[in-house]
């Protein structure tokens, strides 16, 4: 809860449909064309979600695309030696990641029979406890879940837009998540997520953001104060 949580769900309330609809609308133009987000394969979407963490998109583009056509199938990555892993996600700078990688395959397998569970709480329990995010990802993206993403960018873009302090490790915190969820639209939830997203590396950054150019700027408080 924060202290003017009904506030905050009030403006929220008022301003949803024109915050959805704006996004989705500047997301139609605006979308980078990265290579999964053009399959809905479960297992592709959650290959990438795991080479993603803490990694640019730019720079996982060519290692996912090695890494499916080298492990086409959960099965074929779970029986994998761990030295293939490696040699392929070596150049995104984190080892211990390939380990991880083979753990998760291994466990799906054992436990699901190779399907990859849509429950959070399973999720979480394979890819890690504080893995909100890329457990939600995969849920949304790969699973057709109707869920919320909370990141460092959604963070910020509900920050500003609704005058929000989420405080420290905000991304562990179910009143985040809880925030983010009222914001899901009936429809398109794939586009309208991966929008956030975009929105939040290209215009609403850290520093400097481009408030004269964001589709959100006409029901942003930070942007109207900016202003």
């Amino acid at each position: 809860m924060f202290d003017n949580d009904e506030i905050i769900k009030k403006k929220i309330d008022s301003r949803k449909d024109q915050f959805v609809n704006n996004l989705i609308k500047w997301a139609a133009k605006n979308t980078p064309e990265y290579p999964w987000r053009k399959t809905s394969d479960s297992y592709r979407i959650l290959v990438s979600e795991m080479l993603l963490r803490r990694t640019r998109a730019s720079s996982v583009i060519a290692i996912y695309e090695k890494f499916i056509e080298k492990f086409p199938d959960i099965s074929h990555l779970a029986k994998s030696p761990i030295k293939d892993i490696e040699s392929l996600v070596k150049s995104l700078g984190m080892k211990s990641r390939s380990s991880r990688i083979k753990f998760v395959a291994e466990s799906i397998m054992k436990k699901y029979a190779g399907k990859i569970p849509s429950e959070e709480s399973e999720l979480l329990e394979i890819i890690g406890k504080g893995s909100f995010y890329t457990v939600n990802a995969i849920r949304c993206f790969g699973l057709n879940k109707k869920v919320a993403i909370f990141d460092v960018n959604v963070k910020r873009i509900l920050e500003r837009v609704f005058s929000i302090d989420f405080g420290k490790d905000a991304h562990k915190k179910k009143s985040s998540w809880n925030l983010a969820s009222l914001l899901l639209p009936q429809e398109n939830v794939k586009q309208y997520n991966w929008a956030l997203l975009d929105l939040g590396k290209s215009i609403c950054t850290g520093t400097n953001p481009k408030c004269s150019i964001c589709p959100l700027k006409t029901i942003c408080d930070y942007a109207l104060v900016k202003k």
